[in-house]
């Protein structure tokens, strides 16, 4: 959903005003790009002790998100809210996978629509950084490269979303040499979705990467002539990292359910 983004902030002298409110009236917004690895970045300043800045940004059901806030001499904070802005889904201070005075959250909606993130400073900064100062706050879909945040653990089924022609969804496992294992992406029966509101992923595609996501090892789109559905058998051919890349065939976009 877009909205109208006003300047972020004003100087004047000394005195710097917020522009950036702390509810759901906000007017600031990211607008995850398109394409396999679209992410959404804004910026901002906490002016004072307790400041906090909304942002409000549109989710599909069933993707996955990370969301980080950095900063610049400002020990930042990340909290994620519902569209009335009265339900707090999550919080991070610090998380060793930002950076130890960094923000990182990571968050799959249950139903599309309008969350906020709201970008905050620490009441008890970590050393060398302050409660007030600039910040960084960046939105991501599930990247499509071995730079995935993403991991598929065995005998479990994963819901996700082709939002455009463009985008791909990799996911990251670890296999030892010689182990077989059976991974498919279905656009149908999914439980998570809501009756009457499925919109499938009409031909899924499923590769499998190797540990640099550099070489393809194996690929499928269509598990036979009468199913659209994809299916691979995979024997590892060594101990390590694999990546699991869902697609769309052609321009299809939709909602998917990943077996592994």
């Amino acid at each position: 959903m877009d909205f109208e983004i006003p300047p972020v902030s004003i100087f004047e002298g000394e005195f710097l005003f917020d522009t950036i409110p702390d509810n759901v009236s906000t007017k600031h917004s990211l607008s995850i790009g398109p394409g396999p690895n679209g992410e959404a970045t804004d910026f901002g300043s906490i002016n004072v002790a307790g400041d906090q800045d909304w942002f409000g940004i549109f989710l599909h059901r069933g993707e996955e998100y990370q969301f980080q806030n950095t900063g610049f001499g400002v020990d930042p904070t990340l909290s994620l809210w519902d569209s009335s802005g009265t339900q707090q889904l999550d919080y991070n201070d610090d998380s060793p996978l930002g950076g130890i005075s960094n923000a990182l959250l990571t968050f799959s909606p249950v139903a599309d629509g309008v969350y906020f993130l709201s970008a905050g400073a620490s009441p008890a900064p970590n050393a060398g950084t302050s409660a007030t100062g600039g910040y960084q706050v960046t939105a991501h879909e599930i990247p499509g490269n071995a730079s995935t945040y993403a991991g598929a653990l065995p005998s479990r089924g994963i819901p996700g979303n082709i939002h455009d022609a463009l985008d791909q969804d990799w996911y990251s496992f670890y296999s030892y040499a010689g182990t077989h294992h059976e991974f498919g992406v279905i656009s149908t029966g999914a439980p998570w979705l809501d009756p009457g509101t499925n919109q499938p992923l009409d031909d899924p595609t499923l590769g499998i990467w190797n540990s640099s996501g550099t070489q393809l090892l194996a690929y499928n789109d269509d598990t036979d002539a009468y199913n659209r559905n994809s299916h691979i058998d995979f024997t590892a051919p060594y101990d390590g990292v694999y990546f699991l890349d869902v697609g769309g065939f052609g321009a299809s976009t939709g909602n998917y359910y990943l077996l592994t």
